[in-house]
């Protein structure tokens, strides 16, 4: 083994370290200055597209490939694909009208020579947070999320006008209802006939879909119950801004990234721990919406008893 590469991997293995302690802008900065000293891999030129030849702007985002493959070895082929292709859109974004006339075939010249890589044929070509999730109203996992959500969230509330909170039941508001029965072709009724079966298909695609839920519960069941009930409560926004400020990562919906982020984290610290150090940030979060808004203080109480509940339900031995 070269001397450089011997340095390249101790240097990849503390990057790694930091990157599993969030300190994200430590890791990224030995990548992307560090990981220069490579002579026989690919890896990541300076920023500056203006004096590189095409030559060399291929081998940055060889490098950018080769370094996301690094921090993830499992990462699927269609995941990286859409990684590269970002990255790519971003840097032509950022050029000059003669670069980009200079690089106009940029990203058909890069997808193919990706292809081209050793290590691209490693890979899969896609991966579990990829898959497409069916409706299953009877899986473990959603199960246990679905009744606790039912125990929380109650029975039929009328159009309150004092705090415009809309008809409400089983934790569905008129117009989520409104949208699911339109899309079936039913016709349109009061939320207030809405039947169990309705509201779980609701939860299901709407909430435990969108969050990736199923794939975290095989890992994490505690902590996914702990932020599908996040998503319920404040919307998928919410819940992905509570989830990155805990993690310390950006809030992004619960792409594969923040579900790797979480995934990784819980395996370090804990599925308990994890769980309760997102309803302790959730807490957090509820106090400055009313910092921000004192008219929410009615709130305060209904929110801190959902939250109670929830640290009640992730203590059952049997959540599995």
């Amino acid at each position: 083994m070269s001397n450089n590469l011997f340095k390249i991997l101790n240097v990849i293995k503390l990057a790694h370290t930091l990157d599993n302690n969030a300190e994200y802008k430590s890791s990224d900065y030995i990548f992307n200055k560090i990981l220069k000293l490579a002579q026989d891999v690919p890896f990541q030129l300076a920023e500056g597209l203006e004096t590189n030849d095409p030559k060399d702007v291929m081998s940055y985002f060889m490098g950018f490939a080769f370094d996301m493959v690094q921090r993830k070895p499992t990462i699927s082929q269609k995941r990286l694909t859409m990684e590269v292709e970002k990255k790519v859109n971003d840097k032509i974004a950022e050029m000059s009208e003669e670069n980009k006339n200079k690089f106009s075939n940029l990203l058909e010249d890069v997808l193919k020579e990706l292809k081209n890589q050793s290590f691209w044929n490693k890979l899969p070509e896609t991966s579990d947070d990829q898959r497409k999730v069916v409706f299953d109203p009877n899986s473990p996992g959603f199960d246990n999320a679905f009744k606790y959500i039912l125990d929380v969230e109650g029975g039929y509330t009328d159009f309150n006008p004092s705090t415009g909170d809309p008809r409400t039941n089983l934790g569905i508001i008129q117009s989520e209802y409104d949208k699911y029965r339109s899309n079936r072709g039913l016709a349109q009724q009061s939320v207030s006939n809405i039947t169990k079966d309705e509201a779980k298909e609701i939860y299901f695609n709407n909430y435990w879909v969108p969050t990736q839920a199923d794939l975290l519960y095989e890992k994490l069941p505690k902590t996914a119950i702990t932020i599908f009930d996040f998503a319920v409560n404040s919307g998928l926004g919410g819940a992905s801004s509570v989830v990155a400020k805990t993690l310390n990562i950006p809030s992004s919906r619960f792409d594969g990234k923040m579900i790797d982020t979480i995934l990784d984290t819980g395996a370090s610290m804990g599925d308990e721990k994890l769980s309760r150090s997102l309803i302790e940030r959730r807490f957090v979060n509820y106090d400055e919406i009313i910092s921000r808004d004192p008219r929410k203080s009615v709130y305060r109480k209904g929110w801190h008893n959902r939250l109670d509940k929830l640290s009640d339900m992730i203590n059952q031995v049997n959540v599995v």
